[in-house]
């Protein structure tokens, strides 16, 4: 076990402003990154904190045990490990994993927690922040100074985001990307960063040469897979299918099985989850 969670020191948001005070910030190299980064990787390493506690209460051992397998199976260290990075595996084991009858995660029982114990608001809202972040398939439509922009293909909504990982692609790539909005009632920056490093997706052409992945093949896909989803509202289909995917391990077992290259700041994916003869890995699926 880790070090015990001082409830009243989170209650009044003392260990917020401390970890925004620290040198241990500055040693960690978080100096170098922009204000809204920092202010992610600071909720997830709270975050963090607090799941390592939940994880020992009877309770929420079911939802421990899955996330174990899964770590067992996808190994998440990142390249050339494994496809599927710690931040990326991070996120989804806290953020987007729900069980029981109510669909509670991590995230949002310590929101339940925070609020319980009436901890600060900002604290409250960073978490509720990091749990309102989902995975999106966007279209990169070129530069706005120095921001990357990006289109979600279902949503059509637009975001100027920076890209801590140090991709910054190219107009017309498609990015399967965790986006990060600023999490407050206050306005923000005016900006939203892409937290894990971006999945460019790729596909096979006729002579089985890797090319950009088209934005018709994913309209596609989301064509067959939103109904899926039991949800009528297609806006409401995609976050549900983008956050928590058809199974538990939807986009975890994609994203394995889609891996076909890596580089620095970016990892490339081949072909399409529901058409599994356009996935390099095929032979491995669970």
């Amino acid at each position: 076990m880790g070090k015990v969670v001082d409830l009243e020191a989170w209650k009044e948001g003392r260990d917020l402003a401390r970890a925004f005070e620290r040198s241990e910030v500055a040693k960690e190299g978080l100096e170098d990154r922009d204000a809204l980064h920092r202010l992610f990787i600071l909720g997830q390493n709270q975050l963090s904190v607090l799941v390592e506690q939940l994880s020992a209460l009877p309770e929420l051992s079911k939802l421990w045990d899955v996330i174990v397998e899964a770590e067992e199976e996808y190994l998440p260290e990142g390249p050339p490990m494994s496809p599927l990075t710690r931040s990326y595996f991070f996120c989804w084991m806290a953020l987007d994993l729900v069980a029981g009858p109510k669909r509670e995660s991590f995230a949002s029982i310590v929101v339940d927690l925070c609020r319980f114990i009436r901890a600060d608001l900002s604290l409250i809202e960073l978490f509720e922040g990091l749990e309102r972040s989902r995975t999106g398939i966007y279209l990169h439509t070129g530069f706005d100074g120095k921001y990357i922009v990006l289109r979600e293909l279902v949503t059509g909504d637009v975001r100027r985001v920076t890209c801590p990982a140090g991709h910054e692609g190219g107009a017309g790539e498609l990015w399967y990307a965790r986006i990060f909005d600023w999490p407050f009632s206050t306005d923000g920056p005016g900006y939203s960063v892409a937290v894990t490093t971006p999945y460019v997706l790729a596909s096979a052409d006729a002579n089985g040469r890797i090319c950009p992945a088209q934005e018709w093949e994913w309209l596609a896909f989301f064509e067959r897979a939103l109904p899926k989803t039991g949800k009528r509202d297609r806006a409401e289909a995609y976050a549900y299918l983008m956050k928590y995917g058809l199974s538990r391990n939807y986009w975890n077992e994609y994203v394995f099985l889609a891996y076909v290259n890596d580089f620095r700041k970016m990892i490339m994916l081949e072909g399409i989850p529901d058409r599994p003869e356009t996935l390099p890995h095929r032979d491995l699926a669970r």
